[in-house]
């Protein structure tokens, strides 16, 4: 946030110089940080970031795999990354705005008319001209459909309760009840042998103290954004200046058919 974000930009720096930019433009790849801004509780910048990308997705149909700080194309790839849709699904949760459900209906309505081959989902190889390339990447499936459906479905819909989770970047489910498992006790004395590395992580917890494992390590919590946003035009607001400025540097080019 202090030298990458340029709000609502993410750019690369030079990492021995963090005040030099080292690219012109952004890949499609950056789309998961609102989804993990949002977990923070960082709310606003997250919506901001966002709007900046589905602002891009809506000028070029997908998101481009790299593009200007103008809105661009600079890669004209699309392999149908799951990323923005990601964080589509968590800002949803987070502010229950329906906007976000029209989010991943364009999401899903591009992949039917763009994407759609008769035995898949064919990734795109330029999204200027709609040509596909011969391959769906496994990320398509275990990620975007996942995060669809989850962005969609009604809580009777879900087998568990989702919020007992949390999701890694590629989707996976970690329980959080592991931010609480037990652990081993302190050892009687300090003149313990270095085990074996199979045996370092049990070796390494063995070594920490009650007092270091205290409760109150785990009772970070994320803002309420009922609080945050009281007025529902609020995310609205931060929103506009963004689609006015995408429209303004991006006209949005002709439909091939």
């Amino acid at each position: 946030m202090k030298y990458i974000s340029q709000p609502p930009l993410l750019l690369d720096v030079h990492i021995h110089k963090p005040l030099l930019p080292a690219r012109t433009w952004m890949d499609s790849l950056l789309a998961f940080f609102p989804g993990l801004q949002v977990l923070k509780g960082d709310i606003r910048p997250a919506i901001e970031t966002h709007e900046m990308l589905y602002q891009v997705t809506k000028k070029h149909n997908f998101l481009p795999e790299a593009f200007t700080t103008d809105f661009r194309v600079h890669w004209a790839q699309h392999p149908l990354r799951p990323e923005f849709a990601e964080s589509t699904y968590f800002l949803y949760k987070a502010t229950k705005d329906p906007y976000y459900l029209e989010v991943g209906r364009t999401v899903l309505d591009n992949l039917n008319r763009f994407a759609r081959v008769p035995c898949g989902f064919a990734a795109m190889k330029d999204v200027r001209t709609g040509s596909h390339e011969d391959r769906m990447d496994s990320f398509f499936l275990a990620e975007m459909f996942k995060y669809l459906f989850l962005l969609f479905a009604e809580e009777e819909d879900l087998t568990f309760n989702v919020e007992d989770y949390i999701f890694t970047t590629e989707a996976h489910l970690l329980p959080l009840s592991l931010s609480t498992a037990p652990h081993a006790p302190s050892p009687a004395n300090a003149t313990v042998q270095a085990p074996s590395l199979p045996h370092l992580s049990a070796y390494v917890k063995s070594l920490w103290s009650e007092e270091e494992l205290d409760d109150s390590n785990f009772d970070w919590t994320c803002p309420n954004t009922h609080l945050l946003f009281p007025d529902p035009a609020f995310p609205r607001n931060l929103r506009d200046p963004i689609r006015s400025a995408v429209d303004k540097s991006c006209p949005r080019p002709a439909i091939h058919r």
